[in-house]
Parts: C-alpha cells; sequence; structure tokens
C-alpha cells in the first residue's frame, strides 16, 4: 500500500487538529448523479459501503460539501465514526460540526489560499487537492469519460492503493419531466389570492439539517424524500412558511409568492433542463391578497431603486411576468384567519387526502389556475371593493 503523503497542497492552507494530516486518507470516487438521490440507487448503497469500509479500517476520508456524492460521503464518514478532510467547506468548522452532529475534532479543513475565479475552476482545484492527498483511491460509480480515468490508470506509479471493490456501473440520471397540463383561466382567473408554489428541493430543505436530509435518502428506499408533495406536506405538518435569502437584496430571509394566474406564468411550470427541475411545481400554499396585506406582505419593486427597501428590491428581466410579493421571514400560517387560506394540490383526489391528515383547505390546480375556487375554501374569496381601494391606494405612486 502507498506510503501516507505529507503536507498540505501548494495553494492550500489547513485547519484543524495537525493529526489528521498524518493519519492514512481514503477517497471514494464518483461522477456527478442525480439531484434527486434515493435509497435504492445502486451508487448510494455503494458509496456507503465503500466509505463504511474505510472508516472501520482507520481511514480519514477525504470528502467535500457539494455536488451531491461528495456531501453523501461526508455524511456516511462522519456516520461511520470516521475523521474528515474537507475540502474548500462553505462554513466553519464549527458549523460543519453543528450542522452533522459530530465534534469539531473529526473536522479538518483546506481552503483555498486564493480564491477560485468560478465554481468549475473551484471543482477542479478541489479534485486536483484530493488525488494529491489520497493514498487509498475507491472508485464507485464513474462515468468512462470522466477526469478521473486516466488518474486511475497511473494511480500506481502515483503512490495510490486502487481498490475496486466497491465499483458499480455508472447510470445516467432519469427525471421526472412530464409537463403539467395548463387550463385556461377566465378573465381575472386567481388574482384574488398570492401563492407560494413550491418544487422539489435539490437537498435540505429551508431550516434541515444536511445530517437530516441524508439519514431521510438514505431510508427513503425508491422515492425521493424532498419531492414537491413532500415538501408540501412539511409546510403543511409545521403550519409554516421558511424564509429563504437565495438571491435576495441584501441576504434578506423572505418567503416569496407570485399574484399572478398560473396560466400567464406558465412558463415556470415546464420542465428547465439547467435545474433538472420545473421552477415551480403544482404544489402550493395560497393567501388571500387582503389577508397577505394586513400582515406585511408587499409586492416587490422591479429595477434598482435605492429608496425601496433591499428586503422588496428585484433586478427584474424576465421575472417581472411573476409579479411577486414577499414576507420578510418566516410566516406563520396557524396565526392566519380560518379560511383565508389554503393548501393547493394537483388532484380533486390529494385534497381530501390533505384535508383528512391536516385539517387544511385544499383545492385542485385546475380548479384555482381557473378561480374557481371561491366556494372550497370559507370565507376567501374575492378581495372585497373595500379591501381592494385599501390596496390600490396603497401601492400608488
Amino acid at each position: 500500500m502507498g506510503g501516507v503523503a505529507s503536507g498540505v497542497p501548494n495553494g492550500w492552507r489547513y485547519e484543524g487538529p495537525a493529526e489528521l494530516l498524518r493519519q492514512p486518507r481514503a477517497l471514494a470516487l464518483n461522477s456527478a448523479q442525480s439531484k434527486t438521490p434515493v435509497g435504492d440507487d445502486t451508487w448510494v448503497q455503494a458509496t456507503v459501503a465503500a466509505v463504511a469500509d474505510a472508516a472501520r479500517q482507520g481511514y480519514t476520508v477525504i470528502v467535500s460539501e457539494d455536488p451531491m456524492p461528495w456531501g453523501l460521503a461526508l455524511h456516511c464518514a462522519l456516520e461511520a465514526g470516521a475523521s474528515v478532510l474537507l475540502i474548500a467547506p462553505g462554513r466553519s468548522r464549527e458549523a460543519l460540526a453543528t450542522e452533522y452532529g459530530c465534534p469539531a475534532g473529526r473536522i479538518g479543513a483546506l481552503r483555498p489560499v486564493t480564491r477560485p475565479v468560478s465554481t468549475k475552476q473551484g471543482w477542479r482545484l478541489r479534485d486536483s487537492a484530493a488525488w494529491e492527498l489520497a493514498d487509498v483511491v475507491i472508485p464507485v460509480s464513474l462515468r468512462p469519460a470522466s477526469r478521473w480515468m486516466p488518474l486511475l490508470v497511473g494511480a500506481a506509479s502515483a503512490g495510490k492503493w486502487l481498490d475496486q471493490r466497491f465499483a458499480v456501473p455508472y447510470v445516467p440520471g432519469c427525471w421526472d419531466s412530464a409537463p403539467v397540463a395548463m387550463p385556461e383561466p377566465p378573465a381575472g382567473g386567481a388574482r384574488s389570492w398570492l401563492t407560494h408554489w413550491t418544487r422539489r428541493c435539490h437537498g435540505a430543505w429551508p431550516g434541515e439539517t444536511a445530517r437530516d436530509f441524508f439519514a431521510a435518502v438514505l431510508a427513503s428506499g425508491d422515492a425521493y424524500p424532498r419531492s414537491a408533495p413532500a415538501t408540501l406536506r412539511r409546510i403543511l405538518a409545521e403550519q409554516l412558511l421558511r424564509p429563504s435569502a437565495f438571491r435576495s437584496a441584501g441576504g434578506h430571509a423572505v418567503v416569496s409568492f407570485t399574484a399572478a394566474d398560473p396560466c400567464t406564468i406558465h412558463r415556470s411550470f415546464r420542465w428547465c433542463a439547467r435545474k433538472v427541475a420545473p421552477m415551480w411545481e403544482p404544489y402550493g400554499i395560497a393567501i388571500s391578497r387582503a389577508v397577505a396585506w394586513e400582515r406585511g406582505i408587499r409586492p416587490v419593486t422591479y429595477g434598482h431603486d435605492p429608496a425601496v427597501p433591499a428586503w422588496l428590491r428585484h433586478g427584474g428581466g424576465p421575472f417581472t411576468g411573476e409579479a411577486e410579493w414577499r414576507a420578510l421571514g418566516p410566516l406563520d400560517l396557524s396565526m392566519l384567519p380560518q379560511g383565508s387560506w389554503c393548501a393547493v394540490v394537483p388532484t380533486r383526489g390529494a385534497t381530501a387526502a390533505v384535508t383528512a391528515q391536516f385539517a387544511v383547505p385544499a383545492v385542485p390546480w385546475a380548479e384555482f389556475a381557473c378561480g374557481t375556487i371561491q366556494g372550497a375554501v370559507a370565507g376567501a374569496g374575492p378581495v372585497s371593493a373595500a379591501d381592494r381601494e385599501t390596496i390600490e391606494a396603497a401601492l400608488a405612486p
């Protein structure tokens, strides 16, 4: 078996216990995999087995946080009791210890001395450092044309021990990209409502730890545990819309809504190959616009007007048609008046299940999109003339 590499790669600085740099190190390798992994995936099971075996042999496991296969290896290593050498983490060692439920003393961190100019350059630098540091390399699920392949061929001459016991064939990801049927709405549609549409989550939910996310993946069988319906069930169980600071000006955590009819923004419900998901899926929370206004939810201003609070600014571009509104911070649905909000689900059959499980009114997607939901939610019809005047007066220049 090759000798233990020593020192820190050029261009990197080390934080953590010095002994982690003196221990033998193992690297489990995967190509990019599905963004919606499940416990039954062959590559997932093989990665769990490979990392657990390395932990039993006393190796420090070389890991990173992203993409998904790296994060899974990080989770599996810490759950197996191994120490990890984490390359290019986005957080402090203490924050990572909290996120993964382990002592910070089991985490060593390598950070680049010079910040990469792009995410992809950062990945290449990470891969190079990981290879340099590894004593044992464990290929798991690699594409035939993977950039790792030439390195694996020369592993012995580079002083690496190649452990191929856990190698499995690479299977290209497949995704549910079925189009959403878009009914034609009458004039006015559902515009008396603001809607928070949701979708599958590629990773942990807002407020969820990475440890809990990966534990759910490993226990999931053949169904992705952070799908759009699962996300809606979480919202209903907590009676809470959690905020996110993703792409929010000033880093403010907000909950986003749209005032647009689903059919006028139908492109947002189409499959997006770049995101490997639709922007939204037909699962959501609809709130009476009048009640939303009373609770401090406000429309965004498209542009860069410095007089507008940062949390209500949006650059605009192709997104102006979304007619976005925002709540600052979390929104507690249990504090809203009865009948002022409801769940939106794809089918009429799903409405009964939602109401039975969560005691929450629910309406089918098609009826909501067509604006025929007044009878489905008691007391939550269109905005009254008085409320409309109040809102229009507040929005007037």
